[in-house]
């Protein structure tokens, strides 16, 4: 195990019973954490998958948000968080939106999916048309999220020389009506979407 100290001079770190302090699996060491705010007049989303960015129209790759750590080990764990809210302006109609998590370990010529979820996303108003779309009807809103928990550099697609390791997400709906949509104070529709990826003992 490396000795771990709070300065390059400065004394070992012990536990409590005077051994050298491990951290244990999980602990952290770097975070690359994205926050995008999805444009209003983009936000729809479709039933061909769609990469999550500032837009969410057919061909996003020059917005897309994407977190990224350099020079990865193998020999560590990484885990990745996507998350967003999404307001279902249907009547009486579930809409099913799934997020999916992708990787890059060659600087984002090549996405593999790491995991994904699908989230069943209720109507704003149950037997009336929704009329303004608040946060505050029955229904319409929910917050959706994918992770992929901890899980060594290797199951990441991590090797020897990898210079760097990208996640990114994708949107998809089985049918249209869903919409990235996160009331902000002054009332705008804004979709914010979060990305998070960390390394780990």
């Amino acid at each position: 195990m490396t000795t771990l100290r709070l300065s390059p001079s400065g004394p070992d770190l012990l536990n409590s019973a005077g051994a050298p302090f491990d951290p244990g699996p999980g602990a952290r060491l770097r975070l690359a954490e994205r926050t995008t705010q999805i444009d209003p007049t983009a936000n729809i989303i479709d039933t061909t998958e769609r990469i999550v960015g500032t837009s969410l129209l057919a061909s996003p790759n020059a917005t897309q948000t994407i977190a990224q750590l350099a020079n990865p080990n193998k020999d560590l764990n990484y885990r990745a968080t996507a998350s967003l809210d999404v307001f279902n302006t249907l009547d009486d109609t579930n809409v099913d939106v799934t997020l999916t998590l992708q990787a890059s370990v060659d600087g984002g010529t090549t996405w593999a999916n790491l995991s994904y979820g699908q989230h069943g996303v209720s109507p704003a108003v149950t037997g009336a048309a929704s009329t303004d779309g608040e946060h505050d009807d029955a229904g319409g809103y929910r917050h959706i999220w994918c992770a992929r928990p901890l899980t060594s550099g290797a199951g990441f697609g991590v090797v020897a020389g990898t210079t760097s390791l990208m996640i990114r997400a994708t949107l998809q709906a089985d049918q249209v009506g869903a919409f990235a949509d996160s009331r902000n104070l002054n009332g705008g529709n804004f979709g914010t979407f979060s990305l998070v990826l960390e390394e780990c003992f």
